[in-house]
Formats: structure tokens, sequence, C-alpha cells
């Protein structure tokens, strides 16, 4: 599939545009993508389901207000699957509403994935996945993202989104259903435009109320070169299989990623 960036950039002016709408909007929670930021925000006096929010499940989230219903199985992550594989459980949560998502800089995006899934403890139904002694390691950083990335299944279903509960599934496939159909009305940027991008699509939604807090790009705890890897640590191999995987979400910030 191929991806025309100059389509995606526009939508931050085509926001701009917007007057009024008589349909909700939802939000489609790419992982690792402000997700939980923005299901925050939206459980306000007029709480917005939105993201993890709109599916009724266990463990509950603190963050979330849930819409009326009942109660989706358990221990699944069901606002990581893209929208085009619903309905599932004969629901879908993003019928009749303008959906929105979040981009994130892909390899920006694989680090945060790092250091967000081995500090998960959830023993009883998400194992830890990494020897907490080595997170500092260049050459572990390596091994283990080459061995998640390989072990992705390539044929697309619901149950693959599914592994490893869609934190590894690239930005691309939550935009782009079969056929190359856009499946997200308006995509913002986690970049130095977010907050004025958030502000603007919620205005045209008449939901100016609702604001996103003070947004670090680097994610809830900031990344630095004194406490963390970053990308200057990621070996030719690693490149290699991360452009092999997600050369669309580079196309959609329209850059390339040069492999050393």
């Amino acid at each position: 599939m191929e991806v025309d960036p100059a389509e995606l950039d526009a939508a931050r002016t085509y926001i701009r545009s917007i007057k009024r709408f008589g349909r909700a909007l939802k939000f489609l929670h790419i992982p690792k993508n402000a997700g939980s930021a923005i299901e925050e925000v939206a459980g306000g006096a007029r709480p917005q389901y939105w993201g993890g929010c709109l599916f009724k499940h266990k463990p509950k989230r603190k963050s979330c207000v849930y819409p009326p219903g009942g109660w989706w199985p358990e221990h699944v992550a069901w606002w990581h699957i893209p929208s085009q594989f619903f309905p599932l459980e004969n629901v879908d949560p993003y019928a009749d509403a303008d959906v929105f998502a979040v981009l994130r800089e892909p390899l920006d995006r694989i680090l945060s994935e790092f250091y967000y899934v081995c500090s998960l403890r959830h023993e009883d139904w998400r194992p830890y996945q990494c020897d907490e002694k080595r997170l500092f390691e260049p050459e572990y950083l390596n091994d283990w993202l080459q061995r998640k990335i390989q072990a992705q299944p390539q044929t697309p279903s619901a149950e693959r989104y599914l592994m490893d509960f869609g934190h590894f599934t690239p930005q691309s496939e939550f935009i782009f259903g079969p056929n190359e159909v856009r499946m997200v009305d308006f995509v913002l940027f986690m970049d130095d435009s977010f907050d004025r991008s958030f502000d603007q699509l919620m205005a045209a939604f008449g939901l100016s109320d609702i604001k996103i807090k003070k947004f670090n790009a680097l994610g809830a705890k900031e990344r630095t070169v004194d406490t963390h890897l970053n990308v200057t640590h990621l070996d030719r191999q690693t490149l290699s299989v991360f452009n092999s995987r997600y050369a669309e979400d580079f196309a959609l910030f329209n850059t390339t990623l040069e492999v050393r």
C-alpha cells in the first residue's frame, strides 16, 4: 500500500475549516500515541466514551467513564483493534461517528513500547516480559525489539491485533483498511502542533471544554540520554527489521528510515 503523505498532512489544516457536525466524535486508541492522556481528559462533566473507555471491560480503568450496556470479555485490549474489524461481539462502537486518531514518530513510539512493556507487572494475566537488569543495555534492547517485531503475524485478523495487545501493530493499519480505504476521519500528529490541533478539533465538535493536559511528546516519563537508551542505540539489523515492518508508518510522516 502506498500512502500519500500530503493527504494526511492536509488533516492539520482541514480541521480548521470544520464548522459543525451532526455526528458524535470518537477516538481510536493507537497504542502509545497519547491514548491514555486523551481518555483521561474525556471523563468530565460531559463524558466522552473514547478509546478504551468505549468498551466496558475489566479490569476497570480509573480514567474511564463507561457507556451503558453489558461487559466485554476481560483482559482483552479491544480498543487496540483497527476499526475495520468491527462489529465484534455484535457491537460496533465506531458506527455513525467521526473518528480521530493520533500518529507518533515511529522510532520514538517503538522505544516507548520497550520501556512501557518492560515496566508492566500484571503477573496474573500479562506476565512480565523483560529482564529488568538489562533495560539499559543496547544489545538487549536490539535483541528484544527484533524478536518482538519478527514474532508478529503478517496476515491481518482481529486475533492478530490482540497479540501483545496491539502494541506492535503498525500505525498505518489503523488509518487504512483493505483496498487503501481510509478508516480515520481526522489525524493529529504527536508533535509540537498537537495541543493546538487537539483544541481545534474539539472546538469543531462543540467540545471546547475538553482540554489536553500539558503534553510531553516523549511520554509520561521523559526519556533522557542520561537515563534511557535512545535511537542512537538501535543497530543496523534492528533498523532493517523495523524498516521492513513499519515503512508505511514513516511514509505517514513523510520521512524515510535511513539504515546505517
